[in-house]
């Protein structure tokens, strides 16, 4: 037997299994360690801070013009300004310190209705209407946290809202009244003594109209030459399908959203899927139709209501008659994503939006399609743009009208149904801009004017200055703007010339009549006249008192 050479627990050699002793070394010092450095320096308290700008309190938060531009309230943290733009003379000081949402003036100028945010119950949504002469809240009510909530009469006679109806005692009902949700009830209201004129209710039933019969027309289908480029392209057939009236609903809906004629005697009453037509001078029923999103014409004559069967409803607020439309081409959009219906001068025709990408020009009167535009079909192909077709603007006389697509417009003849472009070579799709006085501008991907009509002809305008490219249009389509580098350039539409050239302090905007540009910054507030430039009114936030300085 040969002899162990190392033998576990022999006291002399270790177990083979054991680790071998490690001697440990300081690793060495980084490169980048300067042993050397001085200490850190102790932390320095923060430095306090910067004391509060005396000019905060004094700074306009927001402005608003009245719809006719007589006047403009300047949002204050406290308070709201109100000037008259006759002599940009301050009106008033309104104190009115909690958070504001909007703010609209009665067409007379004699009342400011006044949307605030509750700071102590955040779902709750008040009403607040303020007498401008002196500051005097006059009326203050919750309203229904919703658009359409309240609305003024054109000519400042009344005004309505959606206000809580009183509810039964619950015993088993949790929660402050403030804090839950409760039921509404539309109220009509004097003005100007703010007298309670009629609790409307829901109507009890609806006027049944008699369905239009509808005969399918000739159409023709997609063209199988033309496969689709690409997966954004589509291929839409054009609509030849009867109206479901199975997804008409009678049942009204929650209270409501409100809308008045622009002569003031009528206030819609929108329930979702059922709208009343009331007398507002009454406050009688008229009428409770099937429908949503009414549209009054310019005189406040015809009434225009959408349904979601496709079909369009059409009351003559005159003779109260109501007279239902129904074509596969054209409906009133519910969404509220197209334009609505669009009423020539003398209201002899409305034009509807097509799903067909066409515009149906119907009789409010009889309720009959009198014609539609274009008028030939031709075979769907596949396109980028397989949406609708809404009404851009009637002609001041009539004889014109402009068809809006996603991508271009095109404008026709009503008489012979032609299309104005089929003879106007153009390098690229065109918009059209109408003016005020009815007529059209057709404007290119920077908004510069390119073409005009004159009489009933498209005549092709000179190049624009450079300084009048890239224009934000006035609302009457007489000037438009742009800016570069803090310096607004007003152009004329007409000339295509700069009228005028500014320094203007931030964002710089439009009042609602085109007449007034103004803008602001940390620092002050001013407005110019939009077609000579001029500055008329300047308010320096701590100033004592504003600048006026001179008229349009």
């Amino acid at each position: 037997m040969l002899a162990c050479v190392a033998c576990e627990g022999d006291g002399q050699h270790p177990a083979p299994d054991a680790p071998a002793p490690v001697a440990l070394s300081p690793e060495p010092t980084p490169s980048y360690v300067k042993l050397d450095a001085p200490p850190p320096e102790p932390l320095r308290p923060k430095p306090p801070p910067p004391p509060p700008d005396p000019c905060a309190a004094k700074r306009s938060t927001r402005e608003t013009f009245s719809r006719d531009g007589r006047w403009v309230a300047l949002e204050f943290e406290d308070h709201v300004r109100v000037i008259e733009t006759a002599h940009w003379k301050t009106v008033s000081n309104l104190k009115l310190a909690e958070p504001r949402t909007s703010l609209e003036f009665s067409s007379d100028g004699r009342f400011l209705f006044t949307v605030i945010e509750s700071a102590r119950l955040p779902k709750a949504r008040f009403l607040s209407v303020l007498r401008v002469s002196d500051g005097e809240q006059m009326w203050r009510r919750r309203v229904r946290r919703s658009d359409h909530s309240f609305v003024v009469a054109r000519d400042s006679s009344w005004f309505a809202a959606v206000v809580p109806a009183p509810e039964p005692p619950d015993p088993w009902r949790s929660g402050a009244p403030l804090e839950r949700e409760p039921p509404w009830q539309a109220q009509l209201f004097e003005l100007p003594d703010f007298s309670l004129r009629r609790t409307l209710s829901p109507p009890a039933n609806v006027t049944k109209l008699r369905r239009p019969v509808w005969r399918p027309r000739k159409v023709p289908a997609p063209d199988p030459q033309r496969p689709l480029m690409n997966s954004i392209e589509a291929v839409v057939p054009i609509p030849n399908h009867p109206a479901d009236y199975s997804l008409d609903s009678t049942t009204p809906g929650d209270c409501c959203a409100l809308f008045a004629s622009p002569d003031s005697r009528t206030l819609g009453l929108s329930y979702q899927d059922v709208t009343s037509l009331v007398d507002a001078q009454s406050g009688n029923l008229i009428t409770a139709l099937i429908g949503a999103s009414p549209t009054f014409s310019p005189s406040g004559r015809f009434v225009v209501l959408g349904r979601k069967s496709h079909s369009v409803a059409l009351f003559d607020t005159r003779q109260r008659k109501a007279r239902l439309f129904y074509d596969a081409l054209c409906d009133v959009d519910l969404n509220h994503l197209a334009p609505s219906p669009d009423f020539n001068a003398d209201e002899s025709l409305v034009a509807l939006g097509g799903r067909g990408r066409v515009l149906c020009l119907v009789s409010p009167t009889t309720g009959q399609l009198q014609t539609f535009l274009p008028r030939k079909f031709s075979a769907p192909v596949p396109e980028l743009d397989p949406g609708r077709a809404d009404s851009g603007g009637w002609s001041a006389d009539g004889a014109l009208i402009v068809s809006q697509r996603s991508f271009h417009d095109n404008i026709f003849h009503v008489a012979s149904g032609e299309s104005m472009q089929a003879s106007f070579r153009l390098d690229a799709p065109i918009r059209f801009r109408r003016r005020a006085d009815g007529s059209f501008v057709a404007i290119d991907v920077h908004a510069a004017p390119v073409a005009e009509v004159v009489g009933h002809e498209l005549i092709r305008k000179p190049a624009a200055s450079a300084l009048c490219d890239d224009l934000v249009w006035s609302p009457d389509g007489e000037t438009g703007r742009n800016e570069a580098n803090g310096v607004q350039t007003i152009c004329s539409t007409r000339t295509l010339k700069p009228i005028a050239r500014f320094k203007a302090p931030g964002n710089v905007d439009y009042d609602p009549t085109g007449r007034f540009l103004y803008g602001s910054d940390e620092d002050r507030f001013s407005v110019w006249g939009a077609r000579s430039g001029r500055q008329l009114y300047h308010l320096d936030y701590c100033a004592s008192k504003p600048r006026v300085l001179g008229s349009p």
